[in-house]
């Protein structure tokens, strides 16, 4: 296949279907560093020295609940000093290890930082995925909050009327997108990865979709054996027809490498197998 894959995580909102996920108590020890955990990449918490900033905000906002009135102006704290602090400089492919060790964030890392600092607060939300962004939606009461991390300054929605005509650009541009280039950019190979508009996931499909992401990065830059081992990841973590079609993808462009040995081909080839078998695949199709 000529071409390569274009990052498909760009940044839009769209409207989220009804119904939450809540969290009914605060996390305690470290409840939000398990969280944590699934989201780095290429190394534990544990040995990650950049914890530190995450365990400090932690700590701030413990402090700065004791003293707000409201939950409303306990998450607009949430929201600016979580930026201020973690969230520095926007680059929509970082992982959540970059994000750590020098602020680069994305929608996908900025989405699953607050996640997890709602969750330790004990905050009812729910993560939308997009064809081509993720963003939250925050429960107070009956009043609908948006978080839009990659709005270091207007990502805090919380009127009624900026929450619908947000929502209803989100839509149109959604639409949009997902009729010229089905999910993000989409393909220059001609392939078309398809999802619904929107949808609420969980904080192990996000972590997928940086597993995703990762694969992406891996097979535009030709390493084609991490491409797939990131692919086979993200699928095992969120079992649909766009994980499964990357799979292929990869795979397809390792056994029509010329430059590989047939050894590394036939290699690969019995893994991807091999894991097909164990997932049972065909149940997406």
């Amino acid at each position: 296949m000529k071409g390569s894959i274009i990052i498909l995580m760009a940044c839009m909102a769209l409207l989220a279907p009804s119904g939450y996920a809540q969290q009914t108590s605060v996390d305690q020890g470290d409840g939000y560093i398990q969280s944590l955990n699934q989201f780095l990449l290429h190394k534990n918490v544990e040995s990650n020295s950049n914890l530190s900033s995450l365990e400090e905000l932690i700590t701030r906002l413990e402090n700065v609940r004791s003293r707000r009135s409201s939950d409303l102006a306990f998450l607009k704290a949430v929201f600016y000093k979580t930026h201020q602090r973690l969230l520095v400089k926007y680059d929509r492919l970082a992982c959540m290890d970059e994000t750590l060790e020098s602020g680069k964030y994305g929608c996908l890392t900025g989405t699953a930082l607050y996640s997890i600092i709602l969750e330790h607060f004990g905050f009812e939300h729910q993560i939308m995925e997009l064809p081509n962004h993720v963003y939250l939606q925050v429960m107070v009461g009956e009043k609908v909050v948006i978080f839009e991390s990659t709005q270091p300054k207007e990502g805090f929605i919380t009127e009624g009327y900026e929450v619908t005509e947000r929502i209803e650009q989100y839509l149109t541009d959604a639409r949009k997108s997902v009729l010229h280039r089905t999910i993000g950019d989409g393909l220059e190979d001609g392939e078309k990865l398809q999802t619904s508009l929107s949808k609420p996931i969980g904080n192990q499909q996000l972590a997928a979709l940086q597993y995703f992401n990762e694969s992406v990065k891996n097979y535009n830059n030709s390493s084609f054996g991490e491409a797939a081992d990131y692919a086979m990841s993200a699928y095992e973590l969120y079992p649909n027809r766009k994980n499964e079609m990357l799979m292929q993808l990869v795979i397809n462009k390792i056994m029509n490498q010329k430059k590989l040995k047939d050894e590394l081909k036939n290699t690969y080839l019995n893994k991807y197998i091999q894991f097909i078998q164990k997932t049972k695949l065909s149940q997406t199709k």
